[in-house]
């Protein structure tokens, strides 16, 4: 038999290691680690155990240790000078996991392990500054619940060692109502720590941290682009944004095309903005609300209609650049509450510039939320029209550059278009021809000659977006039609779980803008058909797939990026909700939108929540007071009565009918208990029986098998004969058994454990 301080040594030494694993594997998970240390940890924790459990630390030994302490702090201090581009607190990390390594050999007492928790805290603190995905909050949630377990177990152990004459012979520290204490404190702790952090003021993430996270290396982003570069990502699964829509997914979905930068000039190998002179035009906001309509013309803003658009809730990656992906044509944009720029005292802009791309002013380290009001487009018909204004020559020359081609290239474009009066019928024309005659591939055949546009349309005749959206314009251009290359991305993925689109850079896609009269730059798409590298998956596969992204887009959302503006909000909302005026008012407005965030109500949860656990905590008052004449049984169900009256009336407006029916819901919950009390001695009669037959079972084995004559007590008054050790346990057992067998006894709580543990250690004696 293992003693108990003895065991609880064991079990605490295992929820110690746990707890160190647990920080340990949330660094290495949010930062790059050397090999060194990513082996070195957990052979090391095995080494220590060993050491311990060889009894091989010495007081004696605590200089060697203090000087391989200084050594270490030495010896990284050294390479951080010589690696200034690794952040400090990547070097601090691992000073604190060889302190964690180096306390675990030495360790002498419970001081050298409370200073291993302090460092494990350490441990979880920092990885919480550098594990920016979803995985960290289970990473926390686990640690929480393992360290309270482990605790509670160091007090436990530290006090048996303490005291003289502590029960030596108990096999386990733990029963079930302990079990069950330490997790409902666990959870208590979990929770009051997510309370502090939704509570706890904001004042700004740059003063005490960095508030930038890993951006995502985005194709097509800078001033000039190499035809070829789309084909080069097309397998890349990165996110880029998450887009939720208030009305449902549109049906064209997978078509949208998010429109980031424009480019003017083709030198036979790649584009380049020529005409980006540097200096951006601010657009004027209120209240975070950008009017975009002045972008577009005259002509085509009486295309806009108010009862027919789309609202894009748009949750933007950090992408190291300042573009802000839009549709055309979008008529508002608000900035939405993840923006931390306003804490710092500066508020964010909008700013376009002379190509009318759209650019925010927040750090592109920083990720931002933004919705989109995208007005209809207009139909074909209006978009081929001829007559209107049309570009000045000075202004329309950039977009009619191009560089000395194939004369082939202008004889094609002219009789593919012979039909064609206007130029979107032109580019209708060039894009049939296209969608025919031509496949869309990523495996191209190496170009070997200097004008690849020529190579795509007479040789290969397959390609990507590039080649596609290149020739085009080559050839509009050739034919006076004003054109330019826009990049961006094309549709996404959509994720039933979390009910938004995810794009993806994989998704990035290049297409062209031409010039229309009156209607201003439209946007056309010659490239066929696209199958998307991101299939949806049948069945299960997709559905945990989209179940880890929800989480991810959930974790970004609240905890990433949850700063002042999410905290009014999330406040002003709980207010509404608990004084019913959430959803009220029946106006159509922008606040309106505002109300709820990702398109879930927490009340129908608040409510069902708190009225079951009233239900709850009135069976368990009935449960342990179930005697009717008993005054604490009383009036714990008439509290209970009335709380659970008072929390659904609160949450129904006081409605007479509602009140009634919580209450007696309440009511019936701590009556059951009575009702059933009746019951208790066949429960405990079959309890009792079925643990006497595990003691013949425990017999059999040792050979001492009850007798076909033998009655219960003779049985056991022999079972005690013949093993003495078992006699006190045996006996306890006896008088409880037949008391509950023969005289009907009913038996309480502690009684029923008292029983139980009787048979336990009668069985373990045998």
């Amino acid at each position: 038999m293992i003693p108990l301080a003895r065991r609880l040594t064991r079990y605490h030494h295992g929820f110690l290691y746990a707890v160190l694993l647990l920080g340990f594997v949330a660094v290495i998970t949010g930062t790059t680690t050397p090999l060194w240390l990513l082996i070195g940890f957990p052979l090391g924790m095995i080494g220590a155990h060993y050491f311990q459990r060889a009894n091989l630390a010495d007081p004696d030994q605590n200089r060697w240790w203090n000087a391989l302490i200084i050594f270490v702090a030495i010896a990284l201090f050294v390479e951080y000078l010589t690696n200034p581009l690794i952040d400090i607190m990547v070097f601090g990390i691992r000073f604190v996991l060889i302190l964690t390594l180096i306390k675990l050999f030495s360790r002498q007492g419970p001081r050298d392990e409370l200073q291993i928790y302090a460092l494990s805290f350490l441990t979880i603190a920092a990885a919480s500054t550098l594990n920016e995905d979803f995985q960290f909050g289970i990473y926390f949630g686990l640690y929480v619940l393992t360290g309270t377990f482990s605790l509670a177990l160091f007090h436990l152990k530290t006090e048996s060692n303490r005291q003289i004459g502590a029960d030596l012979t108990r096999t386990s520290p733990f029963d079930r109502f302990y079990m069950s204490v330490l997790a409902g404190i666990s959870l208590l702790i979990f929770a009051g720590s997510l309370l502090i952090f939704f509570a706890f003021p904001r004042i700004g993430l740059g003063l005490f941290a960095d508030p930038s996270r890993s951006t995502v290396p985005i194709t097509g982003f800078s001033d000039s682009v190499e035809v070829g570069d789309h084909g080069s990502v097309r397998d890349n699964p990165s996110v880029v944004m998450r887009v939720e829509f208030e009305d449902g997914p549109p049906a064209d979905y997978g078509s949208l095309r998010w429109r980031t930068m424009t480019f003017d000039t083709y030198d036979g190998r790649g584009w380049s903005r020529q005409l980006d002179s540097g200096s951006d035009s601010s657009i004027r906001s209120h209240s975070q609300s950008y009017n975009l309509a002045h972008l577009y013309s005259d002509a085509l803003r009486e295309y806009f209609d108010d009862d027919d658009v789309i609202i894009a809730d748009v949750y933007l990656e950090p992408l190291g650049s300042s573009v802000l992906p839009t549709l055309w044509p979008t008529s508002h944009l608000r900035m939405g509450p993840a923006d931390t720029s306003s804490l710092l005292g500066t508020m964010p802009s909008l700013v376009t510039d002379d190509y009318a791309d759209l650019h925010h002013t927040v750090p592109n380290d920083v990720g931002l939320t933004y919705q989109l009001t995208v007005e209809p487009r207009p139909s074909d018909e209006a978009l081929r029209r001829s007559s209107g204004h049309i570009l000045d020559p000075d202004d329309a020359a950039p977009y009619l550059q191009r560089p000395e081609t194939d004369p082939r290239l202008e004889a094609l474009a002219e009789d593919l278009t012979a039909d064609a009066d206007s130029n979107f019928e032109k580019a209708e024309a060039i894009g049939a021809h296209f969608f025919t005659e031509f496949q869309y591939t990523l495996d191209l055949p190496e170009i070997t000659t200097d004008d690849p546009v020529a190579e795509f349309l007479f040789d290969h005749r397959e390609g990507h977006c590039e080649y596609f959206a290149t020739a085009a314009a080559m050839m509009l251009r050739s034919l006076d039609v004003p054109t330019r290359l826009v990049n961006g991305f094309l549709g996404g993925t959509w994720n039933d779980v979390g009910d938004y689109m995810t794009v993806r850079q994989g998704d990035a896609h290049a297409w062209i803008e031409i010039y229309v009269p009156d209607l201003g730059w439209v946007p056309y798409d010659p490239t066929p058909p696209i199958e998307s590298t991101f299939l949806e998956r049948a069945g299960i596969t997709q559905m945990l797939a989209d179940t880890v992204d929800t989480m991810r887009h959930t974790w970004t959302i609240w905890f990433l990026e949850y700063d002042l503006q999410s905290q009014i909000w999330l406040v002003g909302e709980l207010g509404d909700m608990l004084s019913g005026e959430a959803g009220s008012s029946g106006e159509s407005d922008t606040s309106e939108s505002d109300g709820e965030r990702d398109g879930f109500s927490i009340r129908p949860v608040l409510f069902i929540g708190g009225w079951l656990l009233l239900l709850l905590a009135t069976l368990w008052r009935g449960r342990k007071h179930p005697r009717v004449e008993s005054w604490r049984y009383g009036a714990g169900v008439l509290v209970a009565t009335a709380g659970g009256a008072g929390w659904v009336g609160l949450f129904q407006a006081w409605s007479p009918g509602w009140i009634i029916a919580g209450g007696l819901s309440i009511f019936a919950a701590g009556a059951i208990p009575a009702l059933l009390r009746h019951r208790r001695t066949p429960s405990d009669l079959r309890m009792a029986t079925r643990l006497f037959r595990s003691i013949e079972r425990a017999a059999i084995r040792a050979e001492l098998a009850r007798r076909p004559d033998e009655g219960p007590a003779g049985f056991l008054d022999r079972l005690a004969a013949e093993r003495p050790a078992a006699a006190p346990h045996i006996e306890v057992f006896r008088t409880l058994y037949l008391d509950v067998r023969f005289g009907g006894r009913a038996l309480g709580i502690q009684t029923r454990q008292k029983i139980r543990r009787a048979a336990r250690e009668v069985c373990r004696k045998l």
